[in-house]
This record gives structure tokens, C-alpha cells and sequence, in this order.
């Protein structure tokens, strides 16, 4: 099969976590994650084996066994300046995706890093992606929905500061998906994925030029490395590893290191399958709304779906 990149593109809170999730449970697939966080757990590493994977306990089958550190340095460390010149020219030499596909014996590699920025960045130049088709996926979701999730995290930001942060990056990314070729690029919804996953996944499948298998839909049972993304979504492959392996510490390790960065007891009261989240509709009050469609309502359109008629 011809080796292909997947770049997932999104806002945060999009659910492009969760799709690059049921997209990697494919046989012939690797899910990465948010792979430009690889610049930070490269300035961050301490020990033999640092920790790089947020689903593994411990050390990490994929990256910390079959992945090269060496490799991962060169190309992704700032330690100095000198570094991060290197590792640019080591991308006009050699494709860094190439590495991940000898890694993972996967011909085909999912990226949900979400930022058009470094989806051109690790594709430049275009030379020494020889023989790398990249096909591109924009993960839409309600902006009301990503604002409200911001909001409950980031409660001190405000609506204003958040509302315009979401705009500036839709246009950005609406610009950017314009620009690329049409037949390798596609649109999701994430409120269409939580309701018809088969159907949304067989369509994604059908882009992207893989056979259909229906496990992917049970992305928890399946092996995953994710470097960062949803700490919510990734949550639900450690909690069904939990069930599996009747471990309560595995959860308090987990729990103390990823806690602060989703709603716990949500999650926790969640069950495993792909569910609908639109809290937004009862915690988004009046003022926020007004708020939100005076400066991004007209922009928001295209995001908007009616989910009572899915």
C-alpha cells in the first residue's frame, strides 16, 4: 500500500482526538496523536526512559522500545539554537514520517496536531515527501461547543478573548483547507461522528482508501501511543486496561498525572462507547451566546448540525 499521512485539522476541542483514535484502531494504521508536542517532550525528557506516551504506564512499547531517541532529537529538539537549525535541515534530507512508518510497520500515519502550520513545516520541501501521499481531514464541531469547553477550563480568559482565539483559527484553517488539493481532503463533523459512527468512519475509510473494519469503532480495546491530545478521550483506553487488569493504582497514577487537564467526573460517569457531548446547550448561558454570535456567529454557520435530525 502507497504510505500515507493523515493530518487531522481542527480547533481544540473539535474531537479530532477521537477520530484520530477510531481512524488508528485500523489494522493498517498508526494514530500519533498531537505530533508537534513532540517539541516539548523533547525539551522535557529526563531518564532512560522518558515518559512520551500519555496512554502506557511505565514505559511505552512504541516509543520507548521501537522508536529511536536519537532520531527524535535530531529533528525535534530546541535545546539550543544549533539544534533546531539541525533538525530543519534533517527534514530536507529525510522525511520524519518515514521514520514512523519503519517504526510502526504501518503504511498509513495519523497526525492529529490540528495546526496547518506544522502540517507545512513537516511536509517541506516537497522533495523529501517523495513517495508520502497526504490527504487531510478537517474535524468541524459547533464553536459554541469548543468555546463553552474553553470557557470550563479557562474560566478566567472570558468569552471575548476565547470567541476571537476561535475565529482567528478557523479562518486560518478554512484558508488553508481551501488551498489543498480537493480529492485528498475531507470534512468531518464532529456532532455526525458521535452519532453515526459507522457511517462516518466508513466514509473516512473510503477517503483515505482503507478497507472498512468494524472494531475500529471499540478504539479503547485497541493499541495506542498517543503523544498528548484529549486527555478525557485517551482516558477511556486507560480506564478499559483498568477493567481488563482490575488495577486501582494504575488509575491514581493516571489520575494524578492527567486530572487537571479534562473534567474528571464526567468522564469517570462515561461509559466506553462514542457518545454525543453537548453540554454546551446547558451550560452556555444567554450573555455568552450573544457574545459569541456577535463576533463569530456568521463564521459558525457551516459548523452548525442539527443532531435531532441524525
Amino acid at each position: 500500500m502507497q504510505k500515507k499521512v493523515v493530518c487531522l485539522m481542527g480547533t481544540g476541542h473539535c474531537g479530532s482526538t477521537l477520530l484520530d483514535l477510531v481512524i488508528g484502531s485500523h489494522s493498517a494504521v498508526f494514530s500519533l496523536g498531537e505530533f508537534h508536542a513532540i517539541y516539548r517532550t523533547m525539551q522535557n525528557l529526563q531518564g532512560d526512559s522518558p515518559r512520551i506516551c500519555v496512554v502506557c504506564q511505565g514505559e511505552c512499547e512504541f516509543w520507548n522500545k521501537r522508536a529511536s531517541l536519537t532520531v527524535l532529537n535530531t529533528y525535534y529538539s530546541r535545546k539550543t539554537k544549533l539544534n533546531a537549525l539541525v533538525g530543519k535541515l534533517a527534514r530536507y534530507v529525510y522525511n520524519p514520517y518515514q521514520f514512523i512508518f519503519k517504526w510502526s510497520q504501518k503504511p498509513v500515519v495519523v497526525d492529529s496536531s490540528k495546526n496547518p502550520w506544522w502540517f507545512r513545516s513537516q511536509f517541506t520541501p516537497a522533495y523529501a515527501r517523495k513517495g508520502i501521499e497526504q490527504y487531510l481531514i478537517y474535524v468541524c464541531r459547533d464553536g459554541r461547543a469548543v468555546v463553552n469547553s474553553y470557557l470550563r477550563k479557562y474560566p478566567e480568559k472570558g468569552v471575548v478573548a476565547i470567541t476571537e482565539s476561535w475565529k482567528k483559527q478557523v479562518l486560518s484553517m478554512n484558508k488553508f483547507y481551501e488551498q489543498f488539493p480537493s480529492d485528498k481532503k475531507i470534512k468531518v463533523h464532529y456532532e455526525v461522528l458521535a452519532q453515526d459512527p459507522e457511517g462516518t468512519i466508513r466514509a473516512v475509510c473510503d477517503h483515505i482508501g482503507v478497507e472498512f473494519e468494524s472494531q475500529m469503532l471499540r478504539y479503547w480495546e485497541h493499541e495506542h501511543h498517543h503523544i498528548f491530545g484529549n486527555a478525557g478521550t485517551n482516558r477511556m483506553i486507560v480506564k478499559f486496561r483498568e477493567q481488563q487488569a482490575a488495577s486501582a493504582e494504575t488509575n491514581k497514577e493516571w489520575m494524578a498525572k492527567h486530572g487537571d487537564f479534562f473534567d474528571n467526573q464526567y468522564y469517570e460517569n462515561q461509559g466506553l462507547a462514542i457518545k454525543l457531548d453537548e453540554r454546551w446547550k446547558t451550560e452556555f448561558m444567554s450573555e455568552n451566546l450573544e457574545i459569541f454570535e456577535s463576533i463569530a456567529g456568521e463564521l459558525n454557520r457551516p459548523f452548525v448540525v442539527d443532531t435531532t435530525t441524525l
